[in-house]
């Protein structure tokens, strides 16, 4: 019996040990772009949306000949292929960055289960590429939008969504140990042809849950906002949600993020008031595809992977 009790009591320590040593870890993040790297991120979502629409009896009436009644539920899928490419780490720090929409496809399904192919302004956007340089602290500058189907508004508004969510979308500078966490926030205006923007606000924080080998599994909670000032239609939308991202230690990335937002938007436009209720799943998953180890990473000489 007192040989049973040292052994558990040799084990229990045992396992306090690691478990306290696994808990003090440090990691670093890092998951801006690096020189001569293609990376692919591939894209899912579905989302279930709920509208109705008030005030206006006429287009509700018209609405209602092509046999659509409000309340209106509807459910889309969509699915989106991006192509990161970088060059060469000239004798400044610097590397330019191609982003190059390869795919989309946004569809519904019918009774059967059939695919119903839906216009959407991500189809337009197949083909587009966001040309911009890259340095060593992160700090990417968006220089050009080409190709895809979009008229010269549209690339500009890309261009200003692309510069905002990369100036923005940035690791945390010290090291994390699970239990930390840190947050990052995206505001940007977009623009309405003969209207005031609207202001658009997306921030998730992401707390460290656990460390499995070379990677590092983060819970993550979210919000949304967007608002428009008085001046032609009216918007408002608020969501927030919930959700899972996985980095992975060895290869500097974010390699995917899995997650659920419920937002309810509401738009005036004279004396139309369309209100609706979203409810969305989304999902990311990113792999480096080619990779040529040609002279220093960009926060190499700073910060390297896991710490202590």
């Amino acid at each position: 019996m007192i040989e049973i009790i040292k052994n558990l009591t040799s084990a229990s320590l045992l396992c306090l040990v690691s478990t306290s040593a696994l808990s003090d870890q440090l990691i670093y993040l890092d998951y801006s772009d690096r020189p001569n790297q293609t990376v692919r991120v591939t894209l899912n979502s579905s989302s279930e949306l709920e509208l109705d629409l008030k005030g206006d009896e006429e287009l509700i009436e018209k609405n209602r000949l092509r046999g659509v009644t409000f309340p209106f539920k509807f459910s889309s899928y969509k699915t989106q292929k991006i192509l990161t490419k970088t060059g060469n780490l000239d004798p400044e720090g610097s590397f330019p960055f191609e982003r190059i929409f390869e795919d989309a496809a946004v569809y519904s399904e019918d009774r059967m289960g059939n695919r119903i192919q839906l216009p959407d302004h991500v189809n337009n956007m197949v083909g587009l590429v966001v040309k911009g340089i890259s340095n060593r602290q992160g700090k990417p500058r968006v220089d050009s939008v080409e190709g895809g189907n979009l008229d010269a508004q549209k690339r500009e508004a890309v261009k200003s969504i692309f510069a905002s969510t990369l100036l923005n979308d940035t690791a945390p500078s010290q090291p994390l140990k699970v239990g930390d966490g840190y947050s990052i926030e995206v505001p940007f205006d977009m623009p309405v042809p003969g209207q005031s923007p609207i202001k658009v606000n997306s921030k998730a924080h992401y707390v460290l849950k656990k460390i499995e080998g070379e990677r590092a599994i983060f819970d993550m909670t979210m919000t949304f906002r967007m608002s428009k000032d008085p001046g032609g239609a009216q918007l408002t939308a608020n969501g927030k949600g919930f959700g899972m991202m996985v980095y992975n230690i060895k290869a500097k990335l974010k390699e995917s993020e899995a997650s659920e937002m419920t937002m309810e938007m509401r738009l005036q436009a004279g004396n139309l008031v369309i209100t609706s209720k979203i409810h969305d799943k989304n999902s990311m998953e990113q792999s480096v595809i080619h990779e040529t180890p040609d002279g220093p990473e960009p926060n190499s000489n700073e910060r390297s992977g896991v710490v202590g």
